[in-house]
């Protein structure tokens, strides 16, 4: 208290008071300059999305009285405001027109295919941001951009199908060869340990991913060891069509992620240039010609059927 008393005497009070406000001031405006920085640092069609999603949550109120024609008045009662606005922003969603439907998943699609990483990693940092300011009585909510871009995939899945929808979700997609597999015991910052094995591949052709991926070239996916089914379906020597999440680890190291499914566990494998499927879970019913697959899955991603 001596030193504090000191200090006040010696630059006077009113000028502890200013610096004081600006030391505020400041406190709230950095958090606010490192988002923006970070917006502004995003690749252009990223960007661009982020952008996008950022337009349908952006000054939307709700009242619970204009529900009230949707919503039974004991149910309204129950549910807060957070619920209403993810509620009203997804029928804003699925009122889009089919063109406007369809060029919302187009940028998307060129999002995705620009830097799948950059574009996770702003969905945790919004999503971050998000938590932390959020208040559910509030009349004006923001809710998660990574909770619209869930909406997106919801209509998907209402206007075609659920397995559609997740491979929209799935942002690389190839045919790779499996050339070799080691297992690592993955340790996280918390000290968390998890036995992963990783598979060195060579990328044969690619559907989605291009900026990642190249044709010729070498690259590595893990999966964890508990996935055992997973772990049993791939042979050394052998090609196979499958999907990569891009996770950034927590050291802050870009990794592929083995994406599966309640089916076939993601992976279809290639025999003579035929993509194999016995469970039909892709509706090619057995097998199909990989450059026919191949196309099959473009359509699909560009919703051209």
């Amino acid at each position: 208290m001596k030193i504090l008393k000191l200090i006040t005497n010696a630059i006077g009070a009113k000028r502890i008071k200013q610096i004081a406000l600006w030391i505020t001031l400041l406190t709230l405006l950095i958090p606010f300059q490192g988002f923006a920085q970070i917006l502004n640092d995003l690749p252009p069609n990223v960007k661009e999305y982020v952008n996008k999603l950022n337009s349908y949550r952006e000054n939307v109120t709700v009242t619970k009285e204009e529900f009230s024609d949707e919503i039974e008045p004991e149910g309204l009662q129950k549910v807060d405001m957070l619920q209403l606005t993810i509620y009203k922003i997804s029928k804003k969603i699925d009122n889009l027109s089919s063109e406007e439907f369809k060029d919302l998943v187009n940028l998307r699609n060129e999002a995705v295919e620009e830097d799948p990483y950059k574009l996770k990693d702003w969905f945790s940092f919004d999503g971050k941001e998000t938590s932390k300011n959020l208040n559910i009585n509030s009349n004006n909510v923001k809710i998660k951009l990574a909770a619209i871009d869930k909406m997106i995939l919801n209509r998907i899945s209402k206007i075609y199908n659920k397995e559609i929808a997740d491979l929209h979700n799935i942002p690389l997609l190839a045919k790779v060869k499996i050339i070799e597999r080691s297992d690592e015991i993955y340790e996280g910052v918390r000290g968390i340990k998890t036995n992963v094995t990783n598979y060195n591949v060579i990328v044969e052709d690619i559907c989605r991913g291009h900026n990642i991926l190249k044709v010729g070239s070498q690259m590595t996916f893990y999966l964890m060891n508990q996935w055992k089914k997973t772990k049993n379906n791939f042979e050394i020597g052998k090609s196979y069509f499958v999907g990569f999440f891009a996770i950034t680890d927590d050291f802050g190291k870009m990794r592929l992620a083995l994406a599966t499914n309640e089916l076939n566990d993601g992976i279809y494998p290639i025999e003579n240039n035929k993509v194999i499927d016995p469970d039909n879970s892709s509706g090619i019913n057995g097998e199909l010609l990989w450059e026919t697959f191949k196309s099959k899955i473009t359509n699909v991603l560009d919703l051209n059927y």
